[in-house]
């Protein structure tokens, strides 16, 4: 992607830095951008630096997907599943809002709750592609599992 733009991959490593600042930016439109942004250069920074600061990163854009704007909690997560197992550290916030969104489900009718379940299967094939290391999932998987209808 960034090789289009002339970029090589020490210049793209190079911003990571100042995309994980944009993190915190006012602009719902920014964090977006910035999210994708760092999905792609994340695996690169990883290979150079460790995942000391990619952990850190990862625990900070895990915390969008509580965002009220459903397009940001899509790119979150989406951004999340492409980082397979470097987005380990994101593990216990994806857990977080599966069970908040299972006791709201609980609520629901259950002709009410598909849709919602739908939503969510993209959460538990992420937490599959993050591998081995998301096994703590598991109970919250059963919980879903378990819902009648």
């Amino acid at each position: 992607l960034y090789a289009e733009f002339g970029f090589q991959d020490k210049d793209t490593i190079k911003a990571y830095p100042k995309l994980v600042k944009l993190l915190d930016d006012k602009d719902i439109d920014v964090i977006k951008g910035t999210i994708s942004a760092l999905a792609e250069i994340a695996p690169m920074y990883y290979e150079e630096h460790g995942n000391a600061k990619n952990e850190q990163m990862i625990k900070k854009m895990a915390l969008y997907l509580r965002s009220e704007d459903e397009d940001l909690r899509e790119i979150t997560i989406i951004a999340l599943a492409s980082l397979d197992e470097l987005a380990l550290p994101a593990v216990p916030e994806i857990i977080r809002v599966l069970d908040i969104e299972l006791d709201g489900l609980k609520r629901m009718k259950k002709e009410d709750r598909y849709e919602h379940l739908v939503k969510k299967i993209f959460y538990f094939t992420t937490l599959r592609d993050i591998g081995a290391g998301s096994y703590s999932a598991i109970p919250v998987l059963k919980k879903f599992l378990a819902l009648e209808g």
